[in-house]
């Protein structure tokens, strides 16, 4: 059988106390055995920083806090990057592999255009 994407990384940002995240990844062969796995210190957004970076600041923590440093820290090479927050869209154009958003079936997807009215959305 010839597999397309051998190795296959998982990325995601979890609240897991009242407003403390943290994010992982899952590097997993093709048949979904776990190969590597890393994780976030516990990241703590302030009452400033949600205030100076508004909406901003989740997909800010998904690419730069999250998924860049994981991307990077990992020593298996994925042959794909997933995630299901459209928080991480961003990590795409700091990513040397591709990343694809995966969604439920028949779930709607609206995603906010940076470039602005009039330009479409890149989605990968």
């Amino acid at each position: 059988m010839d597999e397309q994407f051998k190795n296959i990384a998982f990325v995601m940002l979890a609240e897991v106390e009242d407003s403390v995240l943290r994010g992982g990844i899952l590097v997993t062969d093709s048949h979904g055995k776990p190969l590597e796995f890393r994780c976030t210190s516990p990241i703590r957004p302030n009452a400033v920083q949600r205030t100076l970076y508004g909406g901003t600041l989740m997909p800010h923590i998904a690419v730069e806090l999250v998924g860049k440093p994981l991307v990077q820290a990992i020593q298996t090479s994925p042959d794909v990057v997933l995630v299901q927050q459209e928080e991480f869209l961003s990590l795409r154009t700091r990513c040397e592999k591709p990343l694809l958003l995966a969604r439920r079936q028949g779930e709607d997807l609206q995603l906010s255009d940076p470039s602005g009215p009039g330009q479409p959305a890149d989605l990968l």
